[in-house]
């Protein structure tokens, strides 16, 4: 989450709109609203990512970015496939929205590993990706990237 809070600082002012899922990780939204932003939410189907409603609701909102978890989100469990990734990284580019992709979770795997990251499907696509080593190594350890 201080990741985050250091891109909302860095990256917007009061009043501005930031894309998220619904639902979507509660210390995310706490971070967003405590930058003075408005969160901004797009529903997650009953399996996937609505990519055409995160289109729709670009177009209508004017988002200074979105906040996506596409690794085991949280609080859903859910991993993009590598074809919504594309068309997301696409999205990024044509709107030109940052996106800040939270990688914290990705090491979370057993079963196969998630495809590449969201950013590897795009190079001129705005993406910053977040990540950290306290769910994968260890709890208490606070250290991002």
């Amino acid at each position: 989450v201080s990741g985050l809070a250091l891109i909302l600082r860095l990256l917007t002012g009061p009043g501005d709109r930031v894309v998220v899922d619904h639902p979507t990780y509660p210390l995310a939204i706490a971070a967003i609203q405590g930058a003075s932003c408005r969160p901004v939410g797009v529903s997650l189907p009953e399996q996937g990512w609505d990519t055409a409603g995160l289109v729709a609701t670009i177009a209508q909102t004017a988002p200074r970015m979105a906040y996506l978890m596409p690794d085991f989100h949280n609080p859903t469990g859910r991993c993009m496939d590598a074809a919504t990734r594309q068309v997301i990284a696409d999205i990024a580019e044509r709107t030109r929205t940052t996106l800040v992709v939270d990688e914290t979770m990705v090491n979370l795997w057993y079963d196969a590993p998630p495809p590449p990251p969201l950013a590897a499907f795009n190079r001129d696509a705005p993406i910053i990706l977040l990540g950290s080593a306290g769910k994968s190594f260890w709890g208490g350890l606070r250290l991002g990237w």
